[in-house]
């Protein structure tokens, strides 16, 4: 992709605090604003027309110990296979594996933080590991939210691995 020059002016406290983070992250000002930038206007400006919320993790694991299993796995479908749908087509405009990866990696693990997310590539296809540290309950939603996003994908295929208190690990390959 070319760039452009642009110039923009800052408060020389937000200055301050990019060359702050910038320095913290071994990246030059430059190099951060440009993440910053392309994540806010790839992802989460979509993020925030879905009204999606963004708490403390330790709220969450407690709010996640009172949600009963039946409701936990309606919300998973919900989630799977409507919101995350939507989401594809308004970010990437078509649903593909592709798409699905990356679903997988900028909104579900970067902006959402629902794990960590690690793809490797395989004869058959694409090992992926999704990591929390949120329990059982967590791991089940995990998986049927990704089970039913899945499902929306033309041409592709799914297959559960493991499923633990802090992994879920699946495989996709092509139909």
């Amino acid at each position: 992709m070319q760039s452009v020059p642009r110039t923009f002016r800052f408060s020389s406290d937000l200055v301050d605090k990019l060359e702050e983070e910038a320095r913290r992250q071994r990246r030059s000002v430059n190099g951060l604003v440009c993440k910053v930038l392309e994540k806010y206007l790839n992802v989460e400006v979509f993020l925030e027309r879905f009204g999606y919320l963004i708490f403390p993790q330790s709220i969450f694991a407690k709010l996640l110990e009172k949600v009963d299993v039946e409701l936990l796995e309606e919300i998973g479908r919900e989630i799977g296979g409507e919101t995350a749908r939507e989401l594809i087509l308004q970010i990437w405009g078509e649903l593909t594996p592709r798409n699905f990866c990356r679903y997988l990696e900028e909104v579900m693990c970067g902006c959402a933080r629902w794990a960590n997310c690690y793809i490797d590539r395989i004869d058959s296809g694409l090992k992926i590991r999704l990591g929390h540290g949120y329990g059982g309950k967590w791991s089940k939603l995990l998986k049927i939210m990704v089970e039913e996003t899945a499902k929306q994908i033309p041409g592709m295929k799914i297959k559960f691995d493991y499923v633990s208190e802090y992994s879920v690990v699946f495989t996709l390959t092509a139909e």
